[in-house]
């Protein structure tokens, strides 16, 4: 997608436009705020409680555990509170360990609320709950730590002096000084019976406005609207394809026809890819926009047509036949283009191999009996195809009544649910404009950059009365396989009258079953 510098320049005024809203109104709000209020309680760990190893970090996470929260509502009159009402607490109060003014670490209780009181109210209460837990919890623990003091005492003896034999660093061997001295005190205190009660030790507490974050709030409003404001502008489509409207009448097989508009319709791209499995992809992505334009008749006949020669209009038909029959759809193939035809080719048929009719004998004789030949895609998959094994050309002034044929073959197809026909360039002979005239559908192909308005309009003038059968263009990268061509030009067709070519023959069976496949 090209985006150009106008539509730049306009998404980034764009941006700042909503930046510069979303600022102003977070500023406002900002000061229209109600201020809150905060209350805080600040704990120490007590001297003793060293010996035991516990850290404030343990109980920053204990504060804002269910069962001090569960506590705290109950100091604040709701005992048997819920769930909801819990997660509700844990928003309006929290624990964070701090720096004091003497370099150690504090445990800090915050609590808010709109007013002072109602915050002192809900620190005070997560407090004395913490400090209920802690005295519940502490001498248990601390009996627990000092169990096997003996040998962990012994070992730190052993590690001291095995670094003092190795020279190794003297604060590595403070550290380990330290830690056995202080089990070495705790080994006493148990023995003395006088393990510590409780770790926390309050310190301190106060109260504080809380104002809104005005510079904050400013700047993340801005970014986040900006960036939405970017987001949204580069994927909003820049171009939008003409609404389809309904030919108001038409005879035929055209009735009630989906007419494009005066712009030219894409219908999506082949890439320049020679993988099978990328091909199949975009095959199938245009059978399905096909099946969304094309109206319910049977047999759909898509016809398949190159502005120029060489855009690989015969590869961009035979991957959405093969789409559309792996889709359990009774689909046929046809190989239209007399002149240069090239199913066969891609699909191995030769004529000793399969005695199938060729496309040339259902234009000359369309009540013979029906043989088609048959190929298999991906492991099984039924694809039937009339083939057109040589070139041939009619002869001046002989296409009409040769192609006048095709619309009665398309009656003996009407057991097909899909008929794709690869047809001749659209602008290089009179062929397509004859064919078009039965077709529900016109796909046209060509190469990125080899097609405009102008070509486009050339189409529907080449097309003529069929013009409203066009139902897009599709750009094929596809490498196209190179086309065996002959020095000689094809034989002169000479057809006979068509209407000798019906007498005593009999119309075959309709439906899949009359078909004879070989």
């Amino acid at each position: 997608m090209r985006i150009s510098l106008r539509a730049v320049i306009f998404e980034l005024l764009l941006a700042v436009t909503f930046a510069a809203v979303a600022g102003v109104a977070a500023f406002y709000l900002s000061h229209r705020l109600t201020s809150g209020f905060e209350a805080t309680v600040d704990y120490r760990a007590a001297d003793d409680a060293t010996l035991t190893g516990f850290s404030l970090d343990a109980y920053r996470e204990v504060a804002s555990s269910d069962e001090v929260l569960k506590r705290a509502l109950a100091e604040l009159g709701e005992p048997g509170a819920g769930f909801a009402r819990i997660a509700a607490l844990r928003r309006e109060v929290g624990a964070v360990v701090v720096t004091g003014s003497d370099g150690e670490p504090r445990l800090r209780i915050t609590a808010t609320g709109d007013a002072l009181e109602e915050a002192a109210q809900r620190a005070e209460a997560l407090a004395t709950a913490l400090e209920s837990w802690d005295r519940s919890a502490t001498p248990a623990r601390a009996a627990q730590a000092a169990v096997g003091l003996d040998e962990r005492i012994a070992d730190l003896g052993e590690r001291i002096r095995s670094l003092q034999v190795l020279d190794s660093p003297d604060e590595e061997i403070a550290e380990l000084v330290v830690e056995r001295e202080r089990l070495v005190a705790l080994r006493q205190r148990a023995a003395d019976g006088t393990l510590p009660g409780a770790v926390l030790e309050r310190v301190d507490s106060g109260s504080a406005t809380a104002e809104p974050d005005t510079t904050r709030n400013v700047a993340l409003a801005a970014s986040a609207a900006a960036f939405l404001s970017l987001l949204l502008g580069l994927r909003r489509p820049r171009r939008r394809t003409p609404p389809l409207r309904r030919a108001p009448t038409a005879a035929g097989r055209g009735q009630g026809r989906l007419q494009p508009g005066p712009a030219l319709r894409l219908l999506g791209s082949y890439p320049n890819s020679n993988d099978p499995k990328v091909l199949r992809r975009a095959g199938a992505q245009l059978r399905a926009t096909l099946a969304t334009l094309l109206p319910e008749v049977r047999p759909q006949v898509v016809l398949v047509t190159g502005l120029n020669e060489g855009c690989g209009a015969s590869t961009v038909a035979r991957y959405l036949a093969e789409a559309a029959a792996r889709r359990r759809t009774a689909t046929l193939l046809v190989d239209a283009d007399l002149r240069e035809p090239g199913v066969a080719d891609a699909y191995r048929l030769t004529e000793q191999s399969h005695d199938a009719a060729t496309t040339l004998d259902w234009l000359q004789d369309p009540t013979a009996a029906p043989r088609f030949a048959q190929v298999e895609i991906d492991g099984g998959v039924p694809l039937d195809v009339v083939p057109q094994f040589r070139a041939v050309r009619p002869a001046p002034g002989t296409a009409g009544a040769l192609f006048a044929g095709f619309g009665e073959a398309v009656r003996h197809w009407d057991g097909y649910d899909l008929v794709v026909v690869d047809a001749a360039p659209v602008r290089s002979v009179d062929d397509t404009r004859l064919l078009a005239r039965w077709a529900t559908g016109v796909v046209v192909v060509a190469t990125p950059g080899s097609y405009d308005e102008r070509s486009w309009s050339e189409v529907r003038r080449s097309l003529g009365a069929a013009a409203s059968s066009v139902t897009g263009l599709i750009e094929n990268e596809a490498p196209t396989p190179p086309t065996p061509r002959s020095e000689v030009e094809p034989p002169q067709l000479r057809i006979r009258d068509a209407g000798a070519a019906s007498t005593g023959t009999r119309r075959p069976a309709k439906g899949r079953s009359g078909r004879d496949r070989s």
